[in-house]
């Protein structure tokens, strides 16, 4: 991407697949905070991510 607003999201995603890589038994993360397209993306994914497999 060629803006930051277009890179962290990015960088984020992709540190999120680099973890379900890993032999991780635990992994702590907070909500992001509000309701903008962003945080509702970034919460609906942690919350995919910590559904049990």
């Amino acid at each position: 991407p060629k803006t930051f607003s277009g890179f962290a999201p990015n960088r984020f995603f992709a540190t999120l697949r680099a973890l379900d890589q890993g032999q991780w038994t635990l992994i702590h993360a907070e909500r992001a905070p509000g309701s903008n397209a962003l945080a509702l993306a970034i919460n609906d994914r942690l919350t995919r991510a910590a559904a049990k497999r």
